[in-house]
């Protein structure tokens, strides 16, 4: 094994040619790489660390041209970067197919909200005595070819493209709109809440306060009746800007809910300073109940007397 080109491959990215060698020796040269890059690095008064994501395409295997395998490479190089970065992948065929059919999604996300592939389903809330107090409008993407198509397979492509705001702006007013024309029609109470999920991109954007208060005005939706579910994780990753948010939000008059609690690592002490006004347990902690006394455990435990002032 030799190695015979060192090159610069764009702002960041950088291209290693090697010739006569085996996936050991890829592997191995990678390795190396990696550690190289692991330990900080004096850069004047600070500490500059640097991670690494590394894609290997093997001739033939992954092309016979230059573009081929520079493609192929780049491929694994991004599956490297979305397994946690620092480390390297090789190229295969089962990954091209992956990933053509990721791209191929992606592209037709971007035009589904035009063509209007979008629509809304809504889960009732019910009290105990079974009368209907909300609903909770739930995104579904009826897709041409692929039928319908669940969330967890396309919110995630939408934020990382960002294509969750305007999503997320057609799925508010969608939703506004429906439940008035069924609150003004007597087919739900006057004071049944709409539910809608919201995410830490549209927290963040300093538009959304503005769009929101323009969505509830065309639609003469009073916020005191819209309920707006955040992750529990999306507030644990930037608790203080959310927090500022969060509070201009119940100003507002709106109600907001912790949604998935139990998968992130807040507490009910902590969460008891948020302008929070309800919590929604994931299932994982509540499917159980009356049938797993461990479950019911970590429920008694845990919320048991916690939520009273």
């Amino acid at each position: 094994m030799r190695m015979i080109l060192w090159l610069a491959w764009g702002g960041d990215e950088f291209a290693v040619l090697i010739d006569d060698s085996n996936p050991d020796d890829a592997a191995h040269v990678s390795q190396g790489i990696l550690d190289a890059l692991a330990p900080f690095h004096q850069l004047g008064n600070n500490e500059v660390f640097i991670s690494s994501s590394i894609g290997i395409a093997m001739c033939p295997e992954a092309g016979e041209d230059p573009e081929t395998i520079c493609k192929s490479a780049d491929t694994a190089m991004y599956l490297a970067k979305n397994m946690g970065r620092n480390n390297y992948q090789f190229f295969s065929r089962e990954l091209h197919a992956e990933t053509m059919q990721r791209i191929h999604l992606e592209n037709d996300l971007r035009r589904a909200l035009g063509q209007n592939e979008f629509v809304l389903f809504y889960q009732p809330k019910v009290d105990m005595s079974g009368k209907v107090i909300g609903m909770e409008a739930l995104i579904r993407w009826q897709h041409g070819k692929l039928g319908m198509i669940s969330p967890d397979r396309f919110i995630p492509m939408a934020e990382k493209t960002g294509l969750i705001s305007p999503i997320s702006e057609w799925v508010l007013h969608t939703a506004c709109v429906q439940i008035r024309e069924w609150q003004k029609n007597n087919y739900l109470s006057k004071d049944a809440t709409l539910a809608v999920n919201v995410s830490l991109r549209q927290l963040k954007q300093d538009s959304f306060w503005d769009t929101l208060q323009k969505i509830l005005s065309a639609t003469e939706m009073d916020p005191h009746y819209l309920e707006l579910e955040v992750a529990e994780s999306a507030i644990m990753d930037h608790p203080e800007a959310t927090t500022v948010v969060l509070e201009k939000i119940h100003q507002l008059g709106a109600r907001i809910t912790i949604d998935d609690f139990g998968t992130g690592y807040s507490s009910l002490n902590y969460l008891k300073r948020l302008p929070i006004d309800a919590i929604k347990i994931d299932m994982s902690f509540v499917h159980g109940i009356g049938k797993d006394h461990d479950d019911e455990e970590i429920i008694n435990t845990h919320f048991h007397g916690k939520l009273t002032p």
